[in-house]
């Protein structure tokens, strides 16, 4: 397993110095890289970062105590600082257990980096890792761990991510079996219950399953995954820059006019308005540095870079790959993008026309049937015309003159009922159905 670039160590660098960096980078750059995404942090608790200097302010003694107990005999780090195994250390104690075991590593266990795995019996394996994990808990304002207790949890940990990975692992191979199969549709959401339940039936049997499967959901709009385009570009992370990224692949490649982009670890750069002075600043200054060299982590081999236009309705994820060479003739941009390019969502001109037809013909019918309603309700010229001395057996005549009068509106309503609804299916694909009662006449858009 190769090391990532910025935890590499730089030339003429010494194992303290080193530790400071790394410690630096992991619980105070990376933390203010994750403060920069406000919307994260709207109903939780922001992190702090950590501040080197104000943990330890005498960084004259303390560098003499780290190095005389990383020059100790004893393998362990916490042991050469004095520290005890059932007690919580403080903030400070775990940055000096912190740094005592990374130099430790880098001074009598060099061969191992990268390639080191975690045994509870490793002594300087736990101090690193009950160190960091108590730093990164002062930094989210999680309860800090005695070193006895994170010994415990990190050897229990280990055996479930194994168990885990094997259950879900199983699980993911049966589905992909009945897709090679030509069966989609048999495919399941699996769930794993804390207790077994009895299911079939007397007659068949019954059975007790930890495992329970239902036909899968609809693409959740929320989520990710399900509602975002993907591609994929494969770079030489190492060298090309965040300006490259910026200006070859999002604005000449894929038409982004304003890119907002970030990852799970911390990386983000902006464009757009709304942005203060020492915002812009801070994403000029990262436009020049290496993709594996941007705070916050990097953008490295397996990195999903999350890429939001602030100027449109765009939004897709970037999957990266790390390729050290490419062809210049076949790829002279120096880089390979695949996959479908993102579109921005807008109202399609058939949807609008036919929104606006559907409308057109609903008050079209409607006036069309209010015209009807009031023929009948209200008399007619000639009724009004008559005088109420009128003689009896003209009322016939009178009765015959109206039948006929609300026959004619009658026909006119359904006629303009009619061209309405020929309107509305001219411009759009949906069925229309008019429903003629003896009330009202209106139009269902189904």
């Amino acid at each position: 397993m190769s090391v990532p670039g910025f935890f590499k160590v730089q030339e003429g660098e010494g194992a303290l110095a080193y530790a400071q960096r790394v410690f630096e980078r992991l619980y105070c750059s990376d933390i203010k890289e994750v403060l920069i995404m406000e919307e994260l942090w709207k109903t939780r608790t922001p992190p702090s970062p950590l501040i080197l200097k104000e943990l330890l302010p005498d960084a004259a003694a303390a560098a003499a105590a780290v190095q005389a107990a990383a020059d100790s005999s004893t393998g362990s780090a916490s042991k050469a600082l004095g520290l005890p195994d059932q007690e919580v250390w403080s903030v400070a104690d775990s940055a000096r257990v912190f740094l005592v075991s990374v130099v430790k590593f880098l001074q009598q266990r060099q061969a191992e980096l990268g390639e080191a795995v975690f045994d509870k019996d490793d002594d300087l394996a736990v101090d690193f890792v009950a160190a960091a994990a108590n730093l990164r808990e002062a930094c989210y304002g999680i309860p800090q761990q005695k070193r006895f207790d994170a010994k415990g949890m990190a050897g229990n940990i280990i055996h479930a991510i194994a168990t885990t990975n094997a259950i879900v692992g199983g699980l993911i191979v049966v589905e992909a079996l009945k897709l090679l199969a030509g069966m989609p549709e048999k495919c399941t959401t699996s769930f794993l219950r804390i207790e077994p339940s009895l299911v079939g039936s007397r007659r068949s049997g019954r059975v007790a399953c930890l495992v329970h499967g239902e036909a899968p959901g609809a693409p959740n709009p929320g989520c990710m995954v399900c509602s975002k385009a993907a591609m994929h570009l494969t770079a030489n992370t190492e060298t090309m820059t965040l300006q490259q990224l910026v200006d070859k692949v999002l604005k000449q490649r894929l038409a982004v006019n304003q890119p907002y982009l970030y990852t799970a670890g911390g990386v983000s750069y902006e464009e757009g308005e709304g942005l203060e002075d020492d915002e812009i600043a801070d994403n000029q200054a990262r436009l020049p540095k290496a993709l594996a060299a941007l705070p916050g982590g990097g953008i490295v081999h397996g990195t999903v870079v999350y890429v939001q236009d602030q100027g449109q309705a765009l939004s897709f994820e970037m999957h990266v790959s790390h390729q050290a060479e490419f062809d210049p003739e076949q790829h002279p941009d120096g880089f390979i993008l695949s996959g479908k390019a993102p579109e921005a969502q807008q109202q399609e001109p058939a949807a609008a026309a036919a929104a606006a037809a559907a409308a057109a013909a609903a008050a079209a019918t409607t006036e069309a049937a209010a015209g009807k309603k009031r023929s009948r309700d209200e008399p007619s010229e000639q009724q009004q015309q008559q005088d109420g001395g009128q003689a009896a057996d003209e009322q016939p005549a009178q009765d015959q003159q109206q039948a006929k009068r609300q026959k004619q509106d009658d026909v006119a309503a359904d006629g303009a009922a009619d061209a309405a609804v020929d309107a509305a299916a001219g411009t759009q694909d949906d069925p229309v159905e008019v429903i003629d009662s003896d009330e009202d006449d209106c139009i269902v858009v189904d």
